[in-house]
């Protein structure tokens, strides 16, 4: 009967003593959370731990925030990582992203392109790609994928905004303000505006700009500042 209850109390206490499975979804949602109120190294505290379930999207999200901190080397093996791990479209898009800051233009469109042969319905990715391409000098090509970009994409303000910045930064002011045009009719904000008077007076046209520079008072808010989770190359520079 001793016997037996000593056999019983090293049961029990195996069974005290065995881990419970790790599970990093707590730490993923603690990391968003931290991610969407700019606390940055706190969201990558969480990620970080995160990771040790080696779940691929633990270390997306733990290469976004590295984005965001300047980090791109690192963000770079965090994405490559999560693509050794079967990461997917968020992956290489943000892979894609990360080279692109780190001007490796050519890689950065290779890791698009495969981006967009695993999804192909986001709109973003495409804009992205259309980045890359100015980048290398391959503008027709790049306008073409604007365009495209433009027609997937429910934000047709910031499509057209960002076709209208792309044509200005090659000269082509007069197809640039009827892109902006475009861009002003749906919804006014002050950067189209910006962008739309500052060709004007290029052209000549100072009094027009003059006239548009008055509805910046009435314009809505920025088209810019919103926070993406999925890369952090959404629009274009500024062309002037």
């Amino acid at each position: 009967m001793k016997a037996l209850l000593i056999i019983a109390i090293l049961v029990m206490a195996g069974c005290v003593s065995e881990k419970r499975p790790f599970d990093s979804t707590s730490l993923i949602l603690q990391g968003d959370a931290f991610l969407q109120n700019g606390s940055y190294q706190k969201a990558l505290a969480k990620y970080d731990e995160a990771t040790r379930n080696g779940e691929a999207d633990a270390f997306i999200k733990k290469g976004v925030v590295l984005q965001h901190l300047g980090r791109y080397n690192e963000a770079l093996v965090a994405f490559d990582t999560a693509i050794e791990k079967n990461g997917g479209f968020d992956a290489w898009n943000n892979r894609g992203s990360t080279l692109f800051l780190l001007g490796r233009y050519n890689e950065s469109l290779e890791a698009f392109d495969r981006a967009i042969s695993i999804d192909t319905k986001y709109p973003e990715v495409y804009g992205s790609k259309a980045d890359v391409l100015r980048k290398l000098g391959r503008n027709d090509e790049a306008f073409s994928v604007y365009m495209k970009a433009a027609n997937m994409s429910d934000d047709i303000v910031m499509s057209y905004h960002n076709i209208g910045s792309f044509l200005a930064s090659m000269g082509r002011y007069e197809e640039a303000l009827v892109f902006f045009d475009k861009s002003l009719k749906i919804a006014p904000h002050t950067e189209t505006i910006a962008n739309k008077a500052d060709v004007l007076r290029i052209l000549g046209r100072v009094k027009e700009a003059e006239e548009t520079l008055k509805n910046a008072d009435s314009a809505t808010h920025s088209l810019y500042g919103r926070f993406h989770v999925h890369t952090v190359n959404k629009s274009l520079p500024g062309f002037g």
